[in-house]
């Protein structure tokens, strides 16, 4: 029999919800990134461009400029989710076992001394 679960309400909420945000944050990011476009202009094709000095103008993505930025977004992605979420994984297992240890000492105390137990029972059960 389980007396509860033990766990920070702060700590709790806090990990889910930025690691939450942070999904969020990074897919903004990654869809203004691959859909932003940049303007650029380059010769002409043929002899337009080489003997007369003609150019044209084309828009490309933002990522086929910067293709460095990729890694970086990985990189940004893994870190701002990643670090929460494995934060708030090692303290669940904690707070799991720090459940169980509470439940077996108070189990401890109730069968070491079951007079006081039955006392407090009859107690809380007045009020």
């Amino acid at each position: 029999c389980k007396t509860g679960r033990w766990s920070t309400l702060q700590a709790s909420s806090f990990l889910e919800l930025t690691a939450a945000g942070q999904v969020k944050s990074t897919a903004c990011m990654a869809a203004t990134a691959a859909g932003t476009t940049a303007t650029i202009t380059v010769p002409a094709a043929g002899i337009w461009g080489s003997w007369f000095g003609l150019t044209t103008t084309s828009s490309v993505s933002w990522l086929s400029l910067h293709p460095m930025a990729i890694p970086g977004l990985a990189c940004y992605a893994a870190i701002t989710v990643g670090i929460p979420a494995v934060m708030y994984a090692t303290a669940k297992n904690k707070w799991k076992e720090t459940s169980q240890c509470l439940s077996d000492a108070f189990w401890k105390s109730a069968m070491d001394n079951p007079e006081i137990f039955a006392e407090c029972l009859l107690h809380w059960s007045e009020k």
